[in-house]
């Protein structure tokens, strides 16, 4: 079954996408932090859901390293390095 990590710090609209995405036949992981979607992101989920301003980063670096950690390339949008030029 496919798993889906959800990253919100709103906990009433994580809830909502767990279920929507249950409802879709995926198994939820919900987390309201980039420090815990890090520990998560270990796991490999199939598909992220997330925030784009979370307390502790924004949501470029949650997929920068998702990205990383699947043995992903990033295309020069993907990786915010690019930007810093």
């Amino acid at each position: 079954m496919p798993h889906a990590l959800i990253i919100d710090d709103d906990a009433s609209e994580s809830a909502a996408l767990a279920e929507l995405v249950a409802d879709e036949g995926f198994t939820t992981s919900v987390t309201g932090s980039l420090a815990e979607a890090r520990e998560r992101l270990r796991n490999a989920p199939d598909v992220i859901l997330l925030d784009l301003v979370l307390p502790d980063g924004i949501h470029a670096r949650v997929r920068l390293e998702a990205a990383r950690a699947a043995g992903q390339a990033l295309s020069p949008i993907d990786d915010p390095a690019y930007f810093a030029q």
